[in-house]
């Protein structure tokens, strides 16, 4: 594991996300402890919740850990509300065998968004759970991608 760390410490920007990353798997304690430890780096949360509910990531957030806190962030990128709410219901369609056709534009730009986010953030890494939404816009913008199953600790 020692090697997946010093592989983020070569970036000086990280992107985290959030849901299932850093809040609600079983390495966020691991990847809550790096990132305290670890304040020379910038750390950035790239999330695909909207942009309308940044306050309730951050109580989230303070629910589930007294490691970070917001001010260990120094930006977070959030979906704007309509594309986030047009993909997830496209999204939620398809897994119900209601849509089954072509990516839809609304999916195709959920699947580049978190790429270009890490692009615009300068950020060269993204830890992320959802690699087949994110691996095409990272492979994009040339993101390397982990995933925080890699952080896990087993026993």
């Amino acid at each position: 594991m020692e090697a997946l760390f010093a592989a983020l410490r070569a970036h000086p920007i990280i992107a985290w996300d959030f849901d299932q990353t850093l809040f609600g798997h079983r390495a966020s304690p691991v990847l809550h402890e790096f990132i305290a430890a670890h304040p020379q780096l910038r750390h950035v949360i790239v999330t695909f919740r909207a942009k309308s509910s940044e306050e309730r990531l951050w109580s989230d957030l303070a629910s589930a850990t007294s490691v970070i806190a917001r001010d260990h962030f120094s930006a977070v990128a959030m979906m704007e509300d309509d594309l986030a709410q047009s993909a997830q219901r496209l999204r939620r369609n398809r897994r119900q065998g209601l849509y089954a056709g072509p990516f839809a534009p609304a999916e195709r730009a959920w699947r580049l968004w978190k790429g270009q986010a890490c692009r615009d953030l300068s950020a060269g890494v993204l830890v992320d759970d959802q690699h087949e939404d994110v691996a095409d816009g990272c492979a994009l913008h040339g993101i390397a991608l982990l995933h925080p199953d890699q952080f896990a600790v087993t026993e």
